[in-house]
């Protein structure tokens, strides 16, 4: 039976429409490479030479009082991860810097979906955009006759009087087809790898790891489809119906049901207005201290506390300075509230994108976007992780400048300056991104609906063995 692989692989290579179709996919991955890698190289270089401007503004700026350097504050940048350049995930829809300073937590703005037309909404070209809706499309055309079209010119029936094995048969056919597209997408990432290399970008062993992750998620997709259009194809009484049913499957699974999905999860689990979260914050925040008003109540209980922890009855004899402490009070209040609302903000994101990790049992698609985004570090989590810790990083430079307010300076001092080194010996931010197994932990469904569309495949081509039908 082995006589039937080699067949199909010299048919392949004979195929002059498949070879056309395939250059055309090299030319659209090669173009999404070039554009892609182009646009990492220029967002990486630009973000870290905002970032260290940003620093060095920061540690040149004028002596100024330790609270009104925290009004001052600075900026910090996205961080470009290094294979933005094969997907770009879900970066034109998230903000690209966000804005630190005193008794506020901004979000992250600027998105790039903003500065675009409606066209963003297709996609941009990459190499996933190629890997994920044109080659699919390719193995259609591939495989959409590969037994419709014997059965039609009668070369079936004469292989199986001859004593050949339906189901050996459609196995040697998709293991045929299957090698052919993995071939294609080794090229593919291949180049991803040497192309950077080409370039003077290093890659370390967590990124080729990432790029053996793709290989491998791609992999199980393409023998998916692979099958799928075999088992249509046999099912099928000519290679029209079979190309007509499969391109209408392909429009389903690529088209309209990813789009279903998202809007099911927004319709479950709306989410809030930037307007309505911000005028929720400031609602609860007023709950608390306000460091501006050492006059109010709950400032007096604050600092009845503070006398109380120092034996002390008046706030002179006090060692520190309260306004430092009132200053640190009302941020670690304003911190605590912020991360509430924004944690349930991602709880309900969180939830939303559950819902298309559920869909990914009926559509397979969604389940191979998601996880190249995750294993590229361009999703929605990796997202999240980089917000939490600008968070943490406000409340630290916050508290940095407090205390230092508290330490060195006394009650109703507004004039005492920080020094330059005080400026430059504030930590940097340091960005620690998810490492692939803890970005992978939040795709769980995700790779079990793969595997069980793989599993489900494999089942799918016994059973269509057994009903294939040698004459119509």
């Amino acid at each position: 039976m082995q006589v039937i692989f080699k067949k199909e692989l010299l048919s392949a290579a004979r195929d002059r429409r498949l070879i056309i179709l395939s250059v055309l996919i090299l030319l659209l991955v090669g173009t999404g490479l070039f554009s892609g890698y182009n646009r990492f190289s220029e967002l990486k270089a630009e973000k870290e030479v905002l970032n260290e401007a940003n620093r060095k503004d920061w540690e040149n700026q004028e002596p100024k009082h330790a609270h009104s350097a925290s009004h001052y504050g600075t900026y910090l940048y996205t961080p470009q991860p290094l294979l933005s350049f094969v997907d770009f995930g879900v970066q034109h829809f998230t903000g690209s810097s966000i804005r630190i300073e005193a008794h506020l937590q901004q979000g992250a703005m600027f998105a790039n979906a903003m500065e675009s037309g409606d066209g963003i909404r297709f996609g941009t070209m990459s190499i996933a955009l190629v890997l994920q809706v044109f080659v699919p499309l390719l193995l259609i055309f591939m495989c959409f006759n590969a037994v419709s079209a014997e059965k039609e010119n009668g070369t079936l029936k004469l292989l199986m009087v001859q004593g050949g094995d339906k189901n050996k048969v459609l196995w040697q056919k998709v293991a045929a087809y299957t090698l052919v597209v993995l071939i294609l997408l080794v090229i593919v990432l291949l180049l991803s790898v040497l192309f950077p290399i080409a370039n003077g970008l290093t890659l370390g062993k967590e990124a080729l790891f990432r790029i053996a992750m793709l290989f491998l998620v791609y992999g199980i997709f393409y023998f998916i489809v692979v099958s799928l259009t075999i088992a249509v194809s046999a099912l099928s009484r000519t290679s029209r119906n079979s190309l007509m049913v499969m391109l209408g499957l392909w429009v389903l699974f690529i088209v309209l049901l990813p789009k279903y999905a998202a809007n099911l999860g927004d319709n479950l689990y709306p989410l809030p207005s930037k307007k309505q979260l911000e005028t929720a914050i400031s609602a609860d925040v007023k709950n608390g201290l306000d460091g501006h008003k050492p006059g109010d109540e709950r400032s007096k209980q604050f600092t009845d506390s503070i006398l109380n922890l120092y034996h002390v009855e008046t706030i002179s004899e006090l060692p520190i300075n309260i306004d430092g402490l009132l200053m640190q009070a009302d941020e670690d209040y304003r911190a605590k509230v912020t991360g509430k609302y924004y944690g349930e903000l991602y709880a309900q994101i969180g939830k939303s994108n559950k819902v298309s990790h559920f869909v990914s049992f009926i559509n397979p698609f969604i389940a191979v976007r998601d996880l190249s985004m995750g294993i590229a570090q361009t999703d929605y989590y990796n997202q999240v992780i980089f917000e939490q810790q600008v968070r943490d990083y406000r409340l630290y430079m916050m508290r940095y400048l407090n205390e230092y307010m508290s330490n060195h300076t006394k009650q109703g001092d507004w004039d005492t300056k920080l020094t330059k080194q005080g400026f430059t010996n504030l930590k940097k931010f340091d960005y620690k991104p998810l490492t692939i197994l803890q970005s992978l932990k939040n795709y769980k469904l995700l790779f079990i609906s793969l595997f069980m569309w793989a599993t489900m495949a494999i089942m799918f081509i016994g059973l269509v063995s057994k009903k294939l039908k040698i004459i119509q």
